[in-house]
């Protein structure tokens, strides 16, 4: 099959770039460090309000999965406000951006992806929701609370997914890809070379 599960004993926790604080390292791509990848993703808990540490050459996006919000201020212009579970926000990892707690801590999931590595398409899902959508390059698919159903391919067996377990579909560009479930997030990198 096209897929790995990735566990949450396989993750890895790694310091911030800026000192204040650390992630989980969900996954990463081969062969890469973490000064110099092409696409990662992570989940971090921010407990007070702070800049983020600086990505230039990378895009990044951001998942608000627990607690009850933040807001992003980019380059003291540009505002993105995730007060809802499952919003999130896509900017350049060059801007100065500050984050503004609303009521508290929160946890984020984060893709960051080399600019012109990758093209992300990013979708959430916090209802019960039976989505359909053809195999990237490379697709990921990770559940916050609930277990998922997924298929790969017309003909291909259901398969389940453990909440907060990552599933990464690779060798199956243009398959189709049916997810069934709640609280869950689907992204697909579609490389740009």
């Amino acid at each position: 099959m096209p897929y790995t599960i990735i566990s949450p004993s396989m993750f890895k926790t790694v310091p911030w770039k800026n000192g204040k604080g650390s992630t989980v390292e969900i996954a990463i791509n081969d062969g890469a460090t973490l000064d110099k990848f092409d696409w990662r993703l992570s989940m971090a808990d921010v407990t007070e309000n702070g800049q983020f540490s600086d990505f230039s050459g990378y895009q990044r996006n951001l998942i608000l999965i627990k607690g009850n919000g933040l807001t992003l201020t980019h380059n003291e212009q540009r505002v993105d406000n995730l007060d809802q579970h499952l919003a999130f926000a896509t900017f350049d990892g060059a801007s100065k951006t500050v984050s503004t707690l609303l009521d508290g801590p929160i946890t984020d999931f984060n893709l960051i992806t080399a600019s012109g590595a990758y093209s992300a398409d990013v979708a959430t899902y916090a209802e019960q929701s039976s989505i359909e959508k053809n195999v990237s390059d490379i697709h990921f698919i990770y559940g916050l609370s609930d277990s998922l159903k997924v298929s790969i391919g017309s003909e291909s067996e259901q398969l389940e997914l453990q909440p907060r377990h990552l599933m990464q579909v690779t060798g199956a560009k243009g398959e189709k890809l049916t997810v069934s479930g709640s609280d869950f997030i689907v992204i697909g990198l579609t490389g740009n070379g």
